[in-house]
């Protein structure tokens, strides 16, 4: 039961207006995809409220990451200035490849990419990962927030609509310049011979974004030929570039498989084989966007990245909350692509 005090509260965190019905606490929410999803958040908060007492947090005073679209305009003006204020900032550690503050976050993710995606490592990772860029933008460019999400099941029918890819001033800026293409052809960078590939249809875009990030230059790039050869990290100026494709979003992340996946999982691997398979909501997101994040290992060059991921993180942190005791620190897999022969646990050994 839901105590209707804690639910409002939890309903105020959200920023959600919840109808409360009597004091057995309903919250007039539905039984479709859409509602289901809203029910987990409230609950997701109850169980984060009645656990505060154990770590002298309250309600007033605990991070709370807020979704995009729910940010007023002067609160995303500054995650945009604080952005930028880190592509523009000298790097902690001069004289090697990073010329910029993001760039030194670009290159970590270069470096342990077949490390950290398609094994046990992808959610845990990318957690810690969003914590030093939320931390990095907080301490070192005075941002006041903390670091927000995108809702993508909240716009699979437009994703143009969110006022993250409006183009306008407080967006991220939106889609690349219309340049006819060919579908994209991409190696797999890692798992076992011989080489696969990976295909994605032509978006929407393909050319270089306008508004907010419009001048941004990007000079880190990565890749290999798939399969065992070795990754090589390169200089290669060039403007950010997206191609939306709508269909990608649609099929992958609305919220009847955002629900599946929350409710369907039963344990830590399961979990992590859902967000990764070919129609996962991790690769749908990265698959949509297209243009820089296509590229597997330099992606977090686009801002939009770090709100991708503290979705998914999300979607991991509402899973955890339905069983706390064991999904907290539950981990599966290798920590190695695809999680090839050789690699090495990710799940902790038992003996």
């Amino acid at each position: 039961m839901i105590i209707p005090s804690l639910l409002r509260t939890a309903c105020a965190i959200l920023g959600l207006h919840c109808r409360l019905l009597g004091d057995k606490g309903g919250s007039g929410i539905t039984n479709d995809a859409t509602g289901v999803m809203l029910k987990l958040k409230v609950e997701y908060v109850q169980t984060v409220l009645s656990g505060l007492r154990r770590t002298g947090c309250t309600s007033k005073n605990i991070a709370v990451r807020h979704e995009w679209d729910s940010l007023s305009e002067p609160q995303r003006l500054d995650y945009i200035r604080a952005v930028r204020c880190l592509q523009s900032k000298e790097p902690r550690q001069p004289g090697g490849l990073a010329r910029n503050r993001l760039e030194e976050f670009i290159i970590p993710h270069v470096n342990q990419t077949l490390e950290i995606h398609a094994s046990g490592l992808l959610l845990p990772w990318h957690r810690y990962y969003l914590w030093l860029y939320e931390k990095a933008l907080r301490e070192e460019c005075g941002y006041e927030g903390y670091q927000p999400y995108w809702d993508w099941s909240k716009y699979v029918e437009n994703p143009q609509k969110s006022t993250i890819f409006d183009g306008s001033s407080a967006s991220l800026s939106g889609n690349g310049e219309h340049i006819p293409h060919e579908e994209y052809r991409m190696p797999v960078p890692g798992g076992p011979p011989p080489v696969q590939f990976l295909t994605r249809p032509a978006g929407e875009g393909g050319g270089c974004v306008s508004g907010p990030f419009e001048n941004l230059t990007l000079h880190l790039d990565a890749g290999n030929e798939g399969a065992t050869t070795p990754t090589k990290l390169t200089e290669n100026p060039r403007c950010l570039k997206r191609d939306f494709y709508m269909p990608i979003l649609a099929q992958q992340n609305s919220y009847q498989n955002v629900t599946n996946l929350i409710l369907n999982s039963p344990n830590m691997e399961t979990f992590n084989h859902v967000v990764e398979n070919d129609d996962g909501v991790h690769g749908g997101g990265h698959f949509y966007y297209g243009g820089e994040q296509l590229n597997l290992f330099t992606s977090p060059g686009d801002p939009a990245f770090f709100l991708h991921h503290a979705m998914l993180d999300r979607v991991w942190a509402i899973w955890q909350s339905r069983d706390p005791a064991k999904r907290r620190d539950a981990l599966s897999g290798t920590v190695t692509f695809e999680n090839c022969m050789f690699g090495f646990l990710a799940t902790p050994s038992v003996g």
